[in-house]
């Protein structure tokens, strides 16, 4: 099973170096974080760029229980629109999924994914 842990940007009109994937989808761009990387915008060098952001951060779920236990619970997000970015590095933070119980013990909490200070998110088994 795939696990769902994902730090999404999405702006309109915006460059931006990443250690992400990037899609564009009409005038916007899409970038996705599976993994922990740097998130680096360039703003107010074009009239076209922008300087804000819509982000979707999402933690690591919790692990499942093992034997009689159920299965591990979401990993807590935050989303915003207009979040305003400056040209600096962003570094990013993806949460893991918790690990499994074992022994009818029930699982370990996520970690938690990290984009700038304003969005640490919480997880949960």
């Amino acid at each position: 099973m795939q696990l769902l842990r994902n730090i999404v940007f999405v702006a309109e009109f915006m460059t931006a170096t990443h250690d992400g994937s990037e899609a564009t989808d009409g005038d916007y761009k899409v970038v996705s974080f599976t993994s922990s990387g740097t998130f680096t915008p360039t703003v107010g060098f074009n009239a076209d760029d922008g300087d804000e952001v819509e982000y979707l951060v999402i933690a690591g779920g919790g692990g499942g229980g093992d034997n009689i236990g159920g299965g591990g619970g979401a990993g807590g997000f935050r989303a915003a629109t207009d979040f305003q970015v400056s040209n600096q590095a962003y570094t990013i933070t993806v949460g893991a999924g918790g690990a499994a119980g074992s022994s009818s013990y029930e699982g370990a909490n996520g970690s938690n994914s990290i984009f700038s200070s304003s969005s640490i998110i919480n997880n949960t088994t």
